[in-house]
Protein backbone atom coordinates (compact mmCIF):
# COMPACT_ATOMS: atom_id res chain seq x y z
CA UNK A 1 0.00 0.00 0.00
CA UNK A 2 2.76 2.37 0.69
CA UNK A 3 3.53 2.10 -2.97
CA UNK A 4 0.53 2.56 -4.55
CA UNK A 5 -0.17 -0.32 -5.90
CA UNK A 6 -4.35 -0.85 -6.91
CA UNK A 7 -5.80 -2.09 -4.34
CA UNK A 8 -7.22 -4.79 -6.29
CA UNK A 9 -3.39 -5.58 -7.04
CA UNK A 10 -2.52 -5.97 -3.55
CA UNK A 11 -5.73 -8.18 -2.77
CA UNK A 12 -5.09 -10.43 -5.51
CA UNK A 13 -1.16 -10.53 -3.99
CA UNK A 14 -2.10 -11.08 -0.51
CA UNK A 15 -4.43 -13.77 -1.62
CA UNK A 16 -1.58 -15.84 -3.12
CA UNK A 17 0.59 -15.60 -0.34
CA UNK A 18 -1.56 -16.12 2.80
CA UNK A 19 -3.62 -19.01 1.38
CA UNK A 20 -0.99 -21.41 -0.02
CA UNK A 21 -2.24 -25.09 -0.70
CA UNK A 22 0.42 -27.60 -2.35
CA UNK A 23 -0.63 -30.70 -3.73
CA UNK A 24 1.36 -34.11 -4.18
CA UNK A 25 1.77 -36.06 -7.74
CA UNK A 26 1.77 -40.11 -6.89
CA UNK A 27 2.55 -42.18 -9.56
CA UNK A 28 0.97 -39.91 -12.02
CA UNK A 29 -1.73 -38.54 -9.94
CA UNK A 30 -2.51 -35.28 -7.82
CA UNK A 31 -3.59 -36.25 -4.11
CA UNK A 32 -4.43 -34.42 -1.70
CA UNK A 33 -3.41 -30.95 -0.06
CA UNK A 34 -0.78 -29.42 1.72
CA UNK A 35 -1.90 -25.98 3.52
CA UNK A 36 1.18 -24.14 4.33
CA UNK A 37 1.77 -22.57 7.55
CA UNK A 38 4.17 -19.38 6.65
CA UNK A 39 3.09 -17.82 2.89
CA UNK A 40 5.62 -17.24 0.63
CA UNK A 41 8.48 -19.62 -0.24
CA UNK A 42 11.69 -19.94 -2.47
CA UNK A 43 11.04 -21.00 -5.36
CA UNK A 44 8.00 -19.88 -5.73
CA UNK A 45 7.10 -17.75 -8.70
CA UNK A 46 6.17 -14.77 -7.29
CA UNK A 47 8.99 -14.55 -4.67
CA UNK A 48 11.10 -12.61 -7.31
CA UNK A 49 8.34 -9.92 -8.04
CA UNK A 50 8.24 -9.71 -4.38
CA UNK A 51 11.29 -9.41 -3.38
CA UNK A 52 12.01 -6.44 -5.77
CA UNK A 53 8.83 -4.63 -4.43
CA UNK A 54 10.30 -4.97 -0.86
CA UNK A 55 13.51 -3.40 -1.89
CA UNK A 56 12.27 -1.06 -3.55
CA UNK A 57 10.36 -0.09 -0.31
CA UNK A 58 12.83 0.29 1.15
CA UNK A 59 15.29 1.52 -0.83
CA UNK A 60 12.80 4.57 -0.55
CA UNK A 61 13.30 4.62 3.09
CA UNK A 62 16.82 4.74 3.14
CA UNK A 63 16.90 7.45 0.62
CA UNK A 64 14.40 9.76 3.11
CA UNK A 65 16.77 8.43 6.09
CA UNK A 66 19.95 10.03 4.56
CA UNK A 67 17.65 13.49 4.57
CA UNK A 68 18.04 13.40 7.74
CA UNK A 69 20.49 15.92 9.49
CA UNK A 70 21.42 13.36 11.82
CA UNK A 71 22.92 10.62 9.09
CA UNK A 72 26.17 11.05 8.06
CA UNK A 73 27.94 9.18 5.40
CA UNK A 74 30.35 6.70 4.98
CA UNK A 75 33.41 9.21 3.94
CA UNK A 76 33.84 6.80 0.45
CA UNK A 77 30.04 7.06 0.11
CA UNK A 78 29.42 10.62 0.85
CA UNK A 79 29.98 11.93 -3.14
CA UNK A 80 28.01 9.43 -4.76
CA UNK A 81 24.83 9.67 -1.49
CA UNK A 82 25.18 5.69 -1.68
CA UNK A 83 23.28 4.14 1.40
CA UNK A 84 22.82 0.45 0.27
CA UNK A 85 23.49 -1.87 -2.44
CA UNK A 86 21.80 -4.86 -3.53
CA UNK A 87 22.74 -8.06 -5.06
CA UNK A 88 21.26 -11.08 -5.71
CA UNK A 89 19.90 -11.64 -1.93
CA UNK A 90 22.30 -9.74 -0.16
CA UNK A 91 21.71 -6.41 1.28
CA UNK A 92 24.45 -3.70 2.04
CA UNK A 93 23.97 -0.84 4.06
CA UNK A 94 26.93 2.13 4.27
CA UNK A 95 26.67 4.98 6.94
CA UNK A 96 29.54 6.64 8.63
CA UNK A 97 30.49 4.44 12.17
CA UNK A 98 28.71 6.76 14.24
CA UNK A 99 25.99 5.68 16.52
CA UNK A 100 23.14 7.90 15.39
CA UNK A 101 24.02 7.02 11.22
CA UNK A 102 23.60 3.27 12.31
CA UNK A 103 20.56 4.09 14.42
CA UNK A 104 18.82 5.78 11.55
CA UNK A 105 19.43 3.37 9.27
CA UNK A 106 18.37 0.03 11.36
CA UNK A 107 15.39 2.13 12.30
CA UNK A 108 14.34 2.32 8.57
CA UNK A 109 15.17 -1.52 7.79
CA UNK A 110 12.97 -2.36 10.93
CA UNK A 111 10.51 -0.03 9.73
CA UNK A 112 10.36 -1.32 6.33
CA UNK A 113 8.84 -4.46 7.73
CA UNK A 114 11.85 -7.02 6.03
CA UNK A 115 13.70 -9.01 8.57
CA UNK A 116 17.29 -10.05 8.59
CA UNK A 117 18.06 -13.53 8.26
CA UNK A 118 19.98 -14.14 11.84
CA UNK A 119 22.06 -16.27 10.40
CA UNK A 120 23.48 -13.85 7.88
CA UNK A 121 23.19 -10.57 10.01
CA UNK A 122 26.42 -8.61 10.53
CA UNK A 123 27.40 -4.80 11.38
CA UNK A 124 30.80 -4.33 10.72
CA UNK A 125 32.53 -0.96 12.10
CA UNK A 126 34.99 0.98 13.64
CA UNK A 127 34.66 3.54 16.34
CA UNK A 128 32.13 2.49 18.45
CA UNK A 129 32.44 0.89 21.65
CA UNK A 130 31.67 -2.54 22.49
CA UNK A 131 28.23 -1.52 24.50
CA UNK A 132 27.48 0.78 21.48
CA UNK A 133 27.33 -2.64 19.53
CA UNK A 134 24.63 -4.20 21.31
CA UNK A 135 22.48 -1.23 22.35
CA UNK A 136 21.63 -1.67 18.14
CA UNK A 137 21.53 -4.87 17.53
CA UNK A 138 19.50 -5.61 20.74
Amino acid sequence: MALKFPMKFIELVMSCVTTPRFSFMINGALNGYLHSNRGLRQGNLMSPLLFVIGLEYLSRILVKVAQQTDFKFHPRCESLKLTHLCLADDLLLFSKGDFKAIHLMLRGFIFSGLQANKWKFAIYGAGLKVEDWAQLTG
